[in-house]
């Protein structure tokens, strides 16, 4: 899986993050909403998102934030089908930092099938 949640005690909430260039790091909540949420929640075998959350709703993230925006349909099949702006240089990035992470919390229930058993193995991890 290249895609996560962190920073939450519950396994169907958190900050999203995906892998890139072998590191784990976030996305800015610049224009994130539930268009992102759903397609977050579904690649990792949720059914949808019930809130998306901007900021330090979660317990606080380092490392390197990946994405500065994902326009997303809300119907793609993962979050890389998305419209994905990363960020090349943190320095040249205005207001973006770890209080800016964008987050979701998925409906707790998960769908069946190949999408959800990836989850379950890799929250097991």
């Amino acid at each position: 899986m290249s895609v996560r949640l962190v920073g939450s005690h519950l396994a169907h909430a958190g900050f999203a993050q995906i892998r890139h260039n072998g590191r784990w790091g976030s996305f800015c909540d610049w224009d994130w909403g539930l268009e992102q949420g759903h397609v977050i929640c579904r690649e990792l075998g949720y059914r949808r998102a019930l809130f998306t959350t901007l900021g330090g709703v979660f317990e606080r993230q380092s490392g390197p934030i990946w994405i500065e925006e994902a326009q997303c349909h809300g119907n793609e099949s993962s979050i890389f089908k998305c419209d994905l702006t990363y960020i090349r240089d943190m320095d040249e990035v205005y207001g973006c930092d770890h209080s800016h992470d964008g987050g979701v919390i998925c409906e707790s229930e998960k769908e069946s099938g190949s999408n959800g058993m990836l989850a379950q193995i890799q929250e097991t991890k």
